[in-house]
Order: structure tokens, then sequence, then C-alpha cells
């Protein structure tokens, strides 16, 4: 998918190497199963030098580690920003910073360091504190210095770092050019826990959310806390996408959510297979145009 400059790549699994840069900046979704891995690569440029948001998964399906260390192999790390603690977001960080060549790479983090079960020195650990919005997070993060990329954070631990992992998740926008790109990790929570973060950030049509494309909170789930309209209301995106689970116990995405965005969403020139499962029932896959994506 693309949308003015910026675009979204989702891998398939017969891939070897990240591509070469170009003039554009790309954001690529790894096929890791149950889990979650965005790398952002900058343009030429700033020398294609990537950052990586979240890089895990689960024994499902997928990119295993060694597929996911090649794929990456002998590119530059700008930055790492890890969402939340679960295994299928982060277990793939160790081995990749065990094999990095450079002697350190800034991790961005929410909650206790200790979560992370991350050993390697070459981590520098920079906490991302309780926050909500722009103004009150104040931070961004420079993605490619030439080429006016950045990461805006606009919550984090939300949730005061209790024992639902999922609710303390960092959410972030990627903006380049005017686009923006959502991703949230496993965010998600109740009715009431929802609204009071949309109180700060603001509801439809006027959210500091509002987003050009989204990647789906928690895989792609629907399951009462993720995802919930309100919150999709407030993104508004025109292309979305998640990884994709179909092989484990989770059956992620859910159809649901493709019940949701379409006719909602942007409608490509291209065709495309989108696999998804409904909460009770097996697989459905449709052959759509509509800007809705998955690793599959």
């Amino acid at each position: 998918m693309m949308k003015a400059g910026c675009i979204i790549l989702l891998v398939v699994g017969a891939a070897v190497s990240i591509p070469p840069p170009d003039d554009q900046l790309h954001i690529y979704a790894l096929p890791v199963g149950q889990g979650d891995s965005t790398v952002v690569q900058c343009p030429k440029a700033d020398n294609g030098m990537i950052s990586i948001i979240d890089m895990g998964s689960s024994k499902s399906t997928g990119f295993s580690k060694d597929d996911a260390l090649r794929y990456l192999s002998g590119q530059e790390i700008k930055l790492i920003m890890l969402t939340h603690s679960d295994a299928d977001h982060i277990n793939f960080i160790q081995p990749l910073l065990d094999t990095y060549q450079k002697d350190s790479v800034p991790v961005y983090h929410s909650c206790q360091w200790s979560r992370y079960r991350i050993s390697s020195d070459k981590a520098v650990p920079h906490r991302v504190s309780k926050c909500c919005g722009i103004e009150g997070c104040n931070t961004e993060l420079v993605l490619c210095p030439n080429s006016n990329a950045v990461l805006l954070v606009v919550g984090s631990e939300l949730s005061n770092c209790g024992r639902k992992r999922n609710r303390d998740s960092i959410l972030a926008i990627i903006k380049y050019q005017g686009v923006k790109t959502l991703v949230v990790g496993d965010f998600e929570g109740t009715k009431t826990f929802i609204r009071k973060y949309l109180d700060c950030v603001g509801h439809a049509p006027n959210s500091e959310l509002q987003s050009d494309i989204y990647r789906l909170s928690h895989h792609g789930a629907w399951n009462g806390l993720a995802n919930r309209r309100e919150f999709l209301a407030a993104v508004d995106a025109k292309y979305v996408f998640s990884s994709s689970g179909l092989k484990s116990n989770y059956k992620h995405p859910r159809c649901e959510l493709y019940d949701i965005y379409k006719g909602r969403v942007a409608v490509e020139e291209k065709y495309h297979e989108y696999t998804c499962y409904k909460k009770y029932g097996g697989a459905i896959t449709y052959y759509i145009n509509d800007a809705i994506y998955a690793t599959n």
C-alpha cells in the first residue's frame, strides 16, 4: 500500500533480505505469525538506516528468529522501540543485538526495563514514562535526520505498569511528508479505560490519533478490549494492516474488524487475498481491493 511517499510493505515468507533503500520511506511488516515486528527503512538520503518497533513471535507460524536476523543483517539501526514486554513482541531483540556490529542501540520502552529480559550491553534503555497526548508525552524521536521522518509518542504506561501489560503499551505515530502511521502494540482496555484516554487525546473527528495508516492493535484482536469502535473512529485510518497468527490458537486477525472497515478504507488498484477468523467459526478468505492487509 502507498500513501504519498510512504510505502507499507508486508514481507512475504520467501524474502531473504530487506531491499535496498530508494527515495521513499518504507515500513515493513515482517511475517512473524502470532507476533509483531515493524521495520521503518529511511530513504537513500539517510543511507537506508532502519528503526524497529517490536520484534518477536510465538512459536506458531511465520518468520523464525533466524529468518528475521537474516532479513535485517548488515543494517544500521537508528533506534528500537518496544511497546510492551510480551514475549511475542520482544523475543527476537536479544539475538538481534547479539549479532549487531555496532556498540550500542537506544531502546525505548514502557515500564521497568527488567520486564524485558534483555541482557545485551548494546541496549541503551530509555523508559517512556506514563504520559498522554503529543504535548503530555513530549517525546519526538528522529528516525531519518535528512528526510524529516519522526516518531511521536501519544501514550505510554496508561495502566501504571500493573499486571495487564497490554494496557501499558506505547502508542506512537510515524510521521513523514504529512503521512501518519499509528502503531500501538497490544493497546487495549475497557470502555471506561479507552474513553478516559480519548478524553485526553480527543475523540472523533478531532483526535490526535487520527492517522492515514493504522497497524491494528493486538494483531487484529476483537475481544471487547482491543480496537474498540470508538478508538477506531478516533484514528479514522484509510489503510489498515496487522500480523497474522492464523495457525495459532488466537486466530488473529478477526473478521469482525474486516466487517467494520470494508467500504470505509481506501480502494486499491490491486486485488489481494485477506484471511481472517470469525470469533465463532473458522477462517474466511476474501479476495478484495480494500486497503486491509495481513501478513498471511
